[in-house]
């Protein structure tokens, strides 16, 4: 019954006193038909309602639902005891617990009296000394006078105390009780249900059960007194689905779970699943017996575990394992009787694997390097297993599988190369670029750390055999395992062997990290070595106009140029803007290259990066009695040549027969200035003429870093300060793209090409930023004219982001004239403090 029916029904009168009587007694004395009237309305009111709700009435009237106890605890005698919502009877004495359906009993404290303020809480015991100890609700305040306030007793406390209950209430602050209520709670008992020792998940695996059988187990709970007789009983079908049958019997000890073994002949003649139970009949002293049965539970059964020797999935049907088909490792399949916890070592040759964990079916992948230490051998593929804690024979291995590793053929293996040989013409020109080759090997099938690589170069000097050996034995690392070996050869030693014959470079790999003896032969490489005159291919003059660098170089520092690289010695190397007087030109020309300290002589050593035939720098002191002091180097730092200018002019050096200029001194006397600009460089070779359209992509380089310098056929790239990369193209650019990163340095970026093309329609390229923040950068196109060497500049002011952008020179004035070719590309970024990467791709001449 709601609190609303039960405050409505109470309308007008309470305990026989109306409550809208008026407070004044002459009043009604005075009106004494009126009162009985009224009372007597009162009267029949209560009637009614103890005909439509008769426990309710004897709620409030005490009739046989409150009694008194010797606990020596005040009563609070004039309060009615507690009230359970839900009773089935009329008399509110019985209350279902099963109809609650797990939902709390709800206890009511009826229209409290007490102070605001106040705390009150519900106690529940049970009148059975076996029972459990009394259960005590939380405190809860009363916030209003005449408030009924209800109290949750949780479904289990109240199953536990099954029975004769009692029920009353605690003034917190008087530390007084309320009259008890007794009551009787019928549960629908259920016991707990059966448990089985070696289930998991609802599943019983014949393999965890021992031969003793399946334990059950009974839980201990307060349902079930000491000495009760616990009957487990089990039914479940054949292969024939006949039934099978059984029972055992235990008795509860009134601590412990009661437990029993169910014998594993039953489970092992069982199919599908097996049903289990008990039943409970109680004996205890003092109380009735009773009998309580647990609900069925089923449990699924798993046959007996099976490890049948395992599959790699790469071997073909007759067990032969073709190492191509496992360049990424062999899959050893497990498709045996597994659960998740299981974990499983798997062995291959001498190979064992970490343990790893999963259920059926389960692959493990053998390294490609391990599977590589085992060609050519024949090899026993299994694996064992360990469930849980425990370890038994059965489980221990799996049967063996027998794979034959067959070897690598010589068309599946890397050629070694040399990344600076031209791969269609099969040459190893040295004198098309500067610094060390690297000689590369691509990373090969079933390629592993800890295997074994020697490396060598077979030559041919003064007429002899010559032998370079790179590696010997050197072990595989991670790092190489992305990449393949990347290893420099000493340019010293191929510049002494013979031109024009032929090297050989062979690859030799151990796949079981052995000796050399054991070791795999790659297919040989074989170039013809140029030693060449090094020089610059392709390009009759180059022309350096010191427009870089802008800002002071600290002495010692070494500052990249486009095709050689600056060093001041004994002070700074500075920057200075000639203004254009009459007597400086042609040799000095906007910005040029100063050399000036207070007490000090400065050497200023310029280092070409090939040997020129001929080398002319504009000079002049910075007063005609204190000359500059030039001199000309050959590449074993030999002099070929001095001069002494004090008035601006080109100081001029050839070389002499075989002995090339590789290198310039420019020196300033102490206090003096030395000024110096516009080097022209005439190689020594014709211009290498290219038709348009001709476009460079990147995309057939090496990935990698290269360096502040980096030549390859067609370009000649610096960016000092800078770290240029052949890199992966990012988004608005395709395949492959020249990166330079700026940290910051590194603003300035020269793009040469190592040959001659006259774009008469256009020169294009594509630009983009990797920062976020954009920024602004000015694009210098430079031509050199091919009969009178000077040069001629045109630019595009650009702002980069991370958009990639066209940037186009085809205005009349910007595209080359019949007398020029196109001597470099300059980019400088104007943000000076920006920590970003600018890619450069699809450079295009038409």
């Amino acid at each position: 019954m709601s609190k609303e029916h039960r405050d409505t029904s109470h309308d007008g009168c309470y305990g026989g006193e109306t409550r809208h009587a008026h407070p004044d007694s002459s009043h009604r004395d005075s009106e004494h038909g009126g009162a009985l009237d009224r009372l007597t309305r009162c009267c029949e009111a209560l009637l009614d309602g103890r005909r439509a709700h008769p426990h309710r009435h004897r709620r409030h009237g005490q009739a046989g639902a409150s009694i008194q106890e010797g606990s020596g605890e005040a009563p609070l005698a004039d309060r009615e005891p507690p009230w359970v919502r839900g009773t089935v009877d009329d008399a509110g004495k019985v209350l279902r617990i099963g109809d609650l359906k797990g939902q709390p009993v709800e206890v009511e404290v009826y229209a409290h009296q007490g102070a605001v303020g106040e705390h009150i809480r519900v106690r529940l015991r049970s009148r059975s000394t076996l029972a459990t100890p009394p259960y005590e609700t939380a405190w809860k305040e009363v916030t209003r006078a005449g408030q009924t306030l209800v109290f949750d007793i949780p479904n289990n406390e109240a199953n536990d105390r099954a029975g004769t209950v009692l029920i009353d209430y605690e003034l917190a602050d008087a530390g007084e009780r309320s009259p008890v209520y007794e009551l009787q709670f019928e549960a629908s008992l259920k016991p707990q249900a059966v448990q089985v020792k070696e289930a998991v998940d609802g599943q019983i695996r014949l393999s965890d059960v021992p031969a003793a059988g399946a334990t059950l187990s009974a839980p201990h709970q307060t349902l079930i007194p000491a000495g009760s007789t616990i009957r487990f009983e089990w039914e479940g079908r054949d292969t024939n689905n006949s039934p099978v049958r059984g029972w055992e019997t235990g008795y509860d000890n009134g601590h412990t779970a009661t437990e029993v073994k169910l014998p594993k002949a039953d489970l092992q003649r069982i199919v599908g699943q097996v049903a289990i139970r008990y039943t409970v009949d109680t004996s205890a002293r003092g109380r009735p017996e009773e009998h309580y049965e647990s609900d069925w539970v089923d449990f699924a059964i798993v046959a007996e575990a099976v490890f049948p020797k395992p599959r790699v999935l790469e071997a073909d049907g007759q067990g032969n394992l073709h190492p191509i088909q496992a360049r990424n490792g062999a899959t050893v399949r497990i498709d045996a009787d597994l659960v998740a916890t299981d974990q499983v070592t798997v062995t291959f040759g001498d190979y064992t694997s970490a343990p790893v964990s999963g259920k059926r079916p389960l692959d493990v992948v053998i390294p490609a390097g391990m599977v590589g230490a085992h060609m050519g051998q024949t090899v026993q593929v299994g694996y064992t297993v360990q469930r849980g804690s425990r370890r038994s024979s059965l489980l221990e291995a799996s049967e063996w599988l027998e794979i034959k590793v067959q070897m690598l053929s010589e068309q599946e293996l890397p050629q070694p190369r040399i990344d600076r040989a031209d791969m269609d013409t099969k040459v190893l020109d040295l004198g098309s670029f500067a610094g060390d080759p690297v000689l590369l090997v691509d990373p090969w099938s079933l390629m592993g750390t800890n295997q074994t690589v020697w490396l060598r170069i077979d030559g041919t000097k003064d007429g002899q055999p010559a032998q370079l050996i790179i590696w010997s034995g050197e072990k595989v690392t991670d790092p190489m395992m992305g990449t393949g070996p990347q290893v420099a050869i000493p340019r010293d030693t191929l510049t002494g062997w013979d031109n024009a014959t032929n090297i050989t470079i062979t690859c030799k790999v151990n796949f079981s990290g052995g000796a050399e003896a054991g070791a795999l032969i790659f297919p040989t490489t074989t170039y013809k070595l140029l030693v060449g005159s090094d020089a610059i291919t392709g390009r009759m003059y180059e022309l350096e106009e010191f427009e870089d660098p802008t800002a002071v170089i600290p002495n010692g520092e070494i500052y990249r140029m486009r095709f050689a690289t600056i060093r001041a010695m004994g002070g700074r190397l500075q920057s200075a803007s000639s203004g254009n007087p009459s007597p400086q030109r042609p040799y000095l020309t906007g910005r040029y290259a100063l050399l000036n300290e207070n007490g000090a002589s400065v050497t200023a050593e310029i280092e070409l990066d090939h040997s020129a035939e001929r080398v002319r720098l504009g000079v002049m002191a910075g007063n005609a009695n204190f000359p500059v002091n030039v001199i000309a180097y050959d590449s074993q730092r030999e002099v070929i040549g001095r001069d002494s200018v004090g008035q601006a002019k080109f100081a001029t050096f050839n070389a002499i027969g075989a002995r090339r200029i590789k290198s310039l001194e420019v020196v300033s006397q102490a206090s003096q200035q030395a000024r110096f600009d516009n080097m022209l460089i005439t190689t020594g070779n014709p211009w290498d003429v290219r038709r348009t359209p001709f476009t460079e992509t990147f995309d057939e380089l090496p990935l990698g870093f290269k360096g502040t310098h980096y030549e390859f056929d067609n370009w000649h790239i610096t960016a000092s300060g800078g770290e240029i990369a052949i890199e992966l193209a990012p988004g608005g650019m395709s395949r492959q793209v020249l990166a330079i990163h700026m940290s910051p340095d590194g603003r300035s970026h020269y793009l040469t090409p190592q040959y001659a093309v006259c774009p008469r329609i256009r020169t294009s390229l594509y630009m983009r930023s990797s920062s976020t923040t954009t920024h602004t950068a000015v694009v210098y196109l430079t031509y050199i004219n091919h009969q009178d060497q000077t040069d001629r500049t045109v630019q595009k002011n650009i702002t980069l982001s991370q958009s990639a952008q066209r940037v186009v020179f085809d205005a009349v004035n910007d595209v080359a004239k019949d007398t020029e070719y196109v001597s470099h590309i300059r980019v400088v970024n104007n943000n000076a403090a920006l920590i970003t990467t600018v890619f450069y791709d699809d450079i295009t001449f038409e």
